[in-house]
């Protein structure tokens, strides 16, 4: 029991960040002061940002003003936003071509879920010629 109240302890230390203000959609133009916020609010910080959230964040918001698919969007626009897009933005929009993408370990990508299934069949030696017969 004791084991279990310090791990809920440091779980509650590791979670007390202030999501106020973190502006993940599209940012704000408002003077949030992330810090005053989350301090007033009890918080101990306020939560990080990961500028790939506001980045897509405003593509997104961006497409929804425009009523359009992130595809759509000219490549001039997607780079007014940041100018990490390049021409190949377009490889991975869309969700074949983003499932398609996925390549870390364990992801959903196609390539990834055939080796995996491939991996198990051969650990489990699985015979495909009986699947094969029932399909």
């Amino acid at each position: 029991l004791e084991r279990d109240v310090g791990r809920l302890v440091d779980c509650k230390d590791r979670m007390n960040f202030c999501p106020l203000g973190a502006c993940a959609l599209a940012g704000t133009g408002l003077p949030i002061d992330r810090f005053l916020t989350s301090d007033a609010l009890g918080f101990t910080a306020p939560m990080r940002n990961r500028t790939s959230h506001e980045i897509v964040g405003r593509c997104v918001a961006l497409c929804v003003t425009r009523n359009c698919q992130l595809s759509e969007l000219p490549l001039d626009q997607l780079q007014g936003i940041n100018s990490i897009f390049k021409e190949d933005v377009y490889d991975f929009l869309g969700v074949e071509n983003s499932v398609d993408k996925f390549s870390s370990y364990g992801s959903t990508g196609s390539e990834c879920v055939a080796e995996q299934l491939n991996f198990w069949i051969s650990k489990l030696q699985i015979d495909q010629t009986e699947n094969e017969k029932t399909e």
